[in-house]
């Protein structure tokens, strides 16, 4: 008799974080393009380069436990014109995020997984690299309209991923 009285606390105890699940995936579904654009102007406001997505989706079971935004068509330029070809190209970019801190609207990546690209370095005549420059903060990125993008990356995996180099003549 005693058990019948703790059932239903059994049942909430145990439906309860499966309803959390579902209010944070339908928040995180609903919100998908929000997050992504506030990502990359969170990206090209801090760099001196520029970067472009062609099309962005949630994938919630990718880098499970980590909530991931599924990147499609990943290019990074060296600044706003696309004159010059792109320092990096990757067809499938997953960055790993964890749900509480995308809720809180603090973006931290904790995996990064990228899948079918190149890397180009460029070495210049004053031995820089068009890469390191163009990940140069900015010196006025303090706008209140983005959040920053941080690293605290627990996991990087590359698949078939070229790296070109060359230098200056």
């Amino acid at each position: 008799m005693c058990l019948r009285k703790w059932i239903p606390f059994f049942v909430v105890l145990l439906l309860l974080p499966v309803l959390v699940g579902l209010v944070l995936g339908w928040y995180v579904y609903n919100n998908q393009h929000l997050i992504t654009h506030r990502i990359v102007a969170a990206v090209n406001e801090s760099f001196e380069g520029e970067l472009r997505i062609d099309k962005a989706r949630i994938s919630i079971f990718q880098n499970f436990p980590y909530i991931s935004i599924d990147l499609k068509g990943v290019s990074f330029y060296e600044n706003a014109s696309q004159h010059l070809p792109p320092l990096y190209r990757f067809d499938d970019v997953y960055a790993g995020f964890n749900a509480y801190d995308l809720l809180q609207k603090n973006y931290v990546i904790k995996r990064l997984y990228l899948r079918n690209g190149f890397v180009r370095l460029h070495r210049l005549n004053d031995g820089s690299l068009t890469l390191f420059n163009a990940k140069k903060s900015r010196s006025n990125s303090s706008s209140s309209d983005t959040t920053d993008l941080n690293l605290d990356l627990r996991k990087i995996k590359l698949q078939n991923v070229a790296l070109h180099y060359d230098e200056a003549d």
